[in-house]
C-alpha cells in the first residue's frame, strides 16, 4: 500500500458552528458540477483538495473548521480553474457560509418550465425548500368556503365562469377571475416570504399564482427575493410541452381553454415588465434559462453580502 493510500484512509471531519460532517469526494464535486464546473473538472479538484488537506494535516482522524474547509477549496479553485469560475465558487461558497436566504419567486402558467427550473435551481444552489402555488391553493380551498370565494375554488383559466357582478378596469373576463383566484394565493406567498427572511430560509416558489402587483414594493425590492416570470413566446411550443404526458381528458381540457391560459400567461408578462421585473422566456431550454437565472442570482449575492455587512 502507498503512502497516500494510507493517507487517504485518514477521515477528515468538517466542524460547523453546531453540527460536524465527513468529507466525502463525491458530495463535493457534485456541489461543484452544480455550481457550474466541468464535470472532470469536479473530480480532478475534490482529489486535489483533499491531498491538500491530508498533507496539511498529520492528525488522526482531521478535524478543521468549515471556514477553513471553505477557504482550502477557494484555494484551489483559484489554482487549477479559470478566473470566471474561481470567483463564482468562491462567490457561492461565501453566500452560504453566511447563511443569508434567496427566495426565488417563478411566475408562470402550466406549461412553461417552472417546474423543472425550479428543481434544477434548488440542486445548483442546495435550496432544500420548493412550493407549488397549487399546493397553496388546494390548502386555502379547505380553509376558505366556495360561497365566500368561489373563483378560488377553480382553475386559474375558468374562474371567470364564477365571477359575481364586480367593477373592474379590465374588460377581460378571463383576467379578472384569473386574479380573484390568484389574488389569496399571493397573500399566502407573501406572508411565507416574509417567514423564510426572518428565519433565513431559502426557498423556490413556482406558479401561476404569483401576482407582483399585490405582493408588497419593500419585498420585491430586496437583493435576496428573485422574481422572474417564465414564459414561452411560442404559442406552438407552449401548447406542445403543456399536454405533453396528460390524459386525453386533460389534453382536450388544455386545448379547448388554451386561449385562456395564454391570455394569464400574456397578462403575467405584461405587468412583469411594466413593474420592471424579469421575465424569463424559456423557449429554447432549460439550460439556456438556468444560465439567465444563475447569472442573475451571481449579481445579487455581493449585494446581499453587502447589505448584510452594513447592518452589522
Amino acid at each position: 500500500m502507498t503512502e497516500r493510500n494510507t493517507q487517504a484512509d485518514r477521515p477528515i471531519h468538517i466542524i460547523g458552528s453546531n453540527y460536524e460532517y465527513t468529507f466525502s469526494r463525491g458530495i463535493l464535486a457534485h456541489t461543484l458540477i452544480d455550481i457550474g464546473v466541468d464535470y472532470e473538472q469536479a473530480y480532478a479538484l475534490t482529489l486535489k483538495i483533499q491531498n491538500m488537506i491530508l498533507d496539511t494535516y498529520a492528525d488522526h482522524p482531521i478535524n478543521i473548521t468549515e471556514r477553513t474547509y471553505a477557504n482550502c477549496i477557494e484555494d484551489a479553485a483559484q489554482k487549477y480553474l479559470s478566473k470566471d469560475t474561481s470567483e463564482r465558487v468562491k462567490l457561492i461558497l461565501e453566500w452560504q457560509a453566511r447563511g443569508k436566504p434567496v427566495i426565488i419567486l417563478l411566475a408562470g402558467v402550466e406549461g412553461n418550465g417552472g417546474t423543472s427550473i425550479a428543481k434544477n435551481l434548488a440542486d445548483r444552489f442546495s435550496i432544500s425548500q420548493l412550493v407549488s402555488t397549487k399546493y397553496l391553493a388546494n390548502i386555502l380551498r379547505k380553509i376558505i368556503a366556495p360561497e365566500l370565494a368561489p373563483e378560488l375554488h377553480s382553475e386559474t383559466y375558468t374562474a371567470y365562469e364564477q365571477l359575481r357582478p364586480i367593477d373592474s378596469v379590465l374588460s377581460e373576463d378571463v383576467l379578472i377571475g384569473f386574479i380573484e383566484n390568484a389574488r389569496f394565493v399571493t397573500t399566502a406567498v407573501e406572508a411565507i416570504v416574509r417567514r423564510a427572511l426572518n428565519e433565513n430560509i431559502s426557498l423556490i416558489i413556482r406558479g401561476e399564482h404569483i401576482l407582483p402587483r399585490y405582493i408588497s414594493k419593500d419585498i420585491l425590492s430586496l437583493p435576496n427575493i428573485l422574481y422572474s416570470a417564465v414564459t414561452i413566446s411560442s404559442r406552438r411550443v407552449h401548447l406542445d410541452r403543456l399536454i405533453r404526458s396528460k390524459s386525453k381528458e386533460k389534453k382536450e381540457e388544455l386545448i379547448l381553454n388554451y386561449n385562456s391560459i395564454r391570455k394569464i400567461n400574456d397578462y403575467i408578462v405584461d405587468i412583469s415588465h411594466e413593474m420592471d421585473l424579469m421575465v424569463l422566456d424559456n423557449k429554447n431550454g432549460i439550460d439556456n434559462s438556468l444560465h439567465e437565472l444563475t447569472v442573475e442570482i451571481l449579481k445579487r449575492i455581493p449585494k446581499l453580502l453587502g447589505s448584510e455587512e452594513k447592518s452589522e
